[in-house]
């Protein structure tokens, strides 16, 4: 809700105003690409603060209540937990939302290969708001790989679909350069 209060300022659109245009995109279901993005952070902020209901509600009803579901949603919040030294280290919380953010920024340009345009948007603007060449490196390489990823955790994706023309490949990620 911050984020999307924030993006309704004009101070925002005006640095990013590609994120509008993605209210026109189709993501999944009745999803739009904006509002998949909102999603998306709403589901980080609910690991970042171990908000179980949250996250289930967000994820369509996700049953967090097995035993396999549990496990892994508490691997998510050790894993951003760990990162961000338990929320200390601000920067690296900043930059997983800033990734998480603009993962999806390509689809203004392009469906099939977004991520590919995702990753050069990203590498062009990091540094320009005070990360590292290092850091950016290392977001243009987990937005390249984030549909091949994210194949681990969306039904219907097979390893035929890693080798499909939506699919960059990780072995390809130098793509987004």
């Amino acid at each position: 809700e911050e984020i999307e209060r924030l993006f309704n300022k004009s101070d925002l659109s005006k640095l990013f105003p590609a994120m509008a245009d993605l209210k026109d995109r189709p993501k999944f279901g009745p999803l739009n690409v904006y509002d998949h993005t909102l999603l998306m952070i709403k589901l980080t902020e609910c690991i970042e603060k171990d908000d179980v209901a949250g996250f289930s509600e967000g994820k369509g009803g996700w049953n967090i209540n097995t035993k396999a579901g549990r496990k892994l949603f508490q691997k998510y919040v050790s894993m951003f937990s760990d990162l961000t030294q338990n929320g200390k280290d601000k920067k690296m919380r900043m930059f997983i939302y800033f990734v998480v953010l603009f993962h999806d920024i390509g689809e203004v340009k392009h469906k099939q290969k977004h991520h590919i345009f995702s990753a050069k948007w990203v590498t062009k603007r990091m540094g320009l708001i005070g990360f590292s060449k290092g850091e950016v490196e290392k977001a243009r390489r987990i937005i390249a790989a984030h549909v091949d990823l994210g194949t681990l955790f969306v039904s219907g994706r097979s390893p035929e679909y890693l080798q499909s023309d939506h699919s960059l490949g990780i072995a390809g990620m130098d793509e987004g350069k």
